[in-house]
């Protein structure tokens, strides 16, 4: 996955900050990842757990991927491998990976 840079840290409660440089035609899909997130960020702690991750695959993108295959995806997302995945992880990964129509 392409490491993107950020010009401020990461906050929560605040809007989504695109990264640095970003393509103009990928602005619009960053920022349906970023609300895809902010929707199933279900306790508004910043991060993705594996059921948050299994329902936007599955409710958001219509997916059908059993809870062993999302935990396979959710180690490719965690790029930092802290266990969780971060808004940023999340919406880099879905501009990356995630075909839309």
């Amino acid at each position: 996955m392409p490491h993107y840079t950020y010009s401020v840290p990461y906050k929560k409660n605040t809007p989504f900050e695109l990264p640095n440089n970003i393509p103009s035609d990928l602005v619009p899909k960053m920022m349906r990842a970023s609300k895809f997130f902010r929707e199933q960020d279900r306790n508004n702690n910043g991060t993705l757990q594996y059921r948050e991750l299994y329902n936007v695959v599955n409710e958001t993108l219509g997916v059908e991927m059993p809870l062993k295959e999302v935990r396979k995806l959710f180690l490719e997302i965690d790029d930092n491998g802290n266990g969780v995945i971060t808004e940023r992880e999340f919406c880099e990964w879905y501009v990356d990976y995630v075909e839309e129509s």
